[in-house]
């Protein structure tokens, strides 16, 4: 697998990512199955979110990531909308790492964003103030 720096981050990450929006809903084993063939190839960087597979997504790829996930680029993904908060946010991210069964996330991805949004993200109290919250304490890496 080949490697390659992502942003100014510092961390490498594989060519190819597991982008997981479409592991198999009906069947956890083959979705498992998939994640741990994805890492015996050298991929390291899977991007996953609640909203993908019924809500199902992050509970089909925990299994895989399991005691492994430091070797590992996960990240995070939320949308924003008219009611979103500082707390509604941090909730999410909160529970996407539970869900997931980790501590961190390398990095927390604003999903389904367009300019119209900025204002909801931006705003006092909004997405991006807990997001960076969130990266003041550890939990997020990169944003």
């Amino acid at each position: 697998m080949q490697y390659r720096p992502i942003g100014k981050t510092g961390l490498q990450v594989s060519a190819l990512a597991m982008g997981c929006m479409r592991l198999p809903e009906d069947n956890p084993e083959l979705a498992g199955q998939v994640v741990d063939e994805a890492i015996a190839a050298g991929i390291n960087y899977f991007e996953t979110t609640r909203g993908y597979i019924n809500g199902k997504c992050q509970h089909l790829t925990a299994p895989g990531l399991k005691g492994r996930s430091r070797g590992l680029i996960v990240s995070g993904k939320a949308g924003i909308g008219p009611d979103t908060t500082a707390d509604s946010y941090r909730t999410e991210i909160d529970l996407q790492m539970e869900i997931l069964g980790v501590d961190y996330l390398e990095f927390f991805q604003v999903g389904w964003f367009s300019l119209d949004k900025l204002d909801l993200l931006t705003k006092p109290g909004g997405a991006l103030e807990a997001l960076d919250a969130a990266r003041s304490e550890g939990i997020i890496s990169h944003i």
